[in-house]
């Protein structure tokens, strides 16, 4: 019997999403087992900020930290089957981070957004705007790279 073996088995429930800039995703939350009686489940970022709270099996916009307001919504009509997933809405790179969704009592879940995209391409096209004013360079696309050509 493979249950008597172990005294304590502990599983790690950890997700890794990347995603695109001005994009939307789905972070996962998935309660497994029967439903929480009392519905109580708090999403927080890294810094412990608040990026959506469920209480009594209702969503609290107004409990919401600014940054993530009118971005990040939960489908409630899913929260009887324990999906306590969550979309953010217009990623940008700084909601690149590690969210945590704490269901009450004890239960976590952590999710890693890893977010890119666009911005490389905006950050390329400020510093070529920014060297063409100092030296003469050539802004040359080479598959999926750009390369710059600096003249002596």
């Amino acid at each position: 019997n493979l249950e008597s073996c172990f005294t304590y088995v502990y599983i790690l429930n950890y997700n890794i999403i990347d995603a695109q800039v001005e994009k939307n995703v789905l972070l996962p939350c998935i309660f497994t087992g029967p439903p929480p009686k009392q519905i109580n489940v708090f999403w927080r970022d890294r810094d412990a900020k608040a990026v959506l709270n469920i209480k009594n099996g209702s969503p609290v916009s107004s409990d919401q930290n600014q940054r993530y307001q009118d971005r990040v919504f939960s489908f409630q009509e899913e929260f009887i089957n324990g999906n306590f997933s969550i979309q953010m809405k217009n990623l940008q790179i700084s909601d690149s981070d590690t969210y945590v969704c704490n269901i009450v009592p004890g239960h976590k879940r952590r999710v890693q957004l890893r977010v890119s995209g666009e911005m490389k391409m905006m950050f390329l096209h400020r510093l070529w705007r920014t060297l063409k004013k100092t030296r003469t360079v050539s802004l040359l696309p080479h598959l999926h790279r750009s390369v710059f050509v600096f003249q002596k």
